[in-house]
């Protein structure tokens, strides 16, 4: 198994147990456990090639999730569903940064950056705040560039 699109256990109403264990997942769409949520106790996604899963198809899950064992990549969106989910506390460390914005974390586990304080989200604000703060400071010098043109012709 690649993928796991939409909708794909919609009528599994009383699964309570989803072992994907040592597959070759690589993406997970946003409504791939739609229909499941509610009797899902367990899912197991450990051992795949996932380096990122939407926040919204883990979040409705009241399952114990086990993640460890691949390809992630950290970043906001997945350190917001890690906050949220139910990780499997055995497993937890073997949830380790392959990818990252800062190369530091790279190779580091879930935990390791954790307690290190980093928060990506805030990055990610601070980033758009330059680029706000740029965007605006590029208007304001060409409304003075405008201002002065006109002054001079008139």
């Amino acid at each position: 198994i690649t993928r796991i699109p939409s909708n794909t256990f919609r009528h599994l109403y009383h699964l309570m147990e989803l072992d994907l264990f040592k597959n070759a997942i690589e993406k997970i769409d946003r409504a791939a456990f739609k229909g499941v949520a509610s009797g899902l106790h367990i899912l197991d996604l450990s051992s795949n090639r996932i380096h990122s899963i939407p926040k919204e198809a883990l979040l409705a899950l009241n399952a114990k999730l086990w993640l460890a064992n691949n390809s992630w990549h950290y970043e906001c969106d997945l350190q917001e569903l890690l906050w949220e989910a139910q990780l499997d506390p055995n497993f937890i460390q073997d949830i380790i940064c392959h990818t990252a914005p800062h190369e530091e974390y790279v190779g580091k586990t879930l935990l390791q950056v954790l307690d290190a304080g980093v928060n990506f989200c805030s990055m990610h604000q601070r980033t758009m705040d330059v680029a706000v703060f740029i965007t605006m400071f590029g208007c304001f010098i060409m409304v003075i560039v405008y201002v002065i043109c006109y002054i001079q012709h008139n």
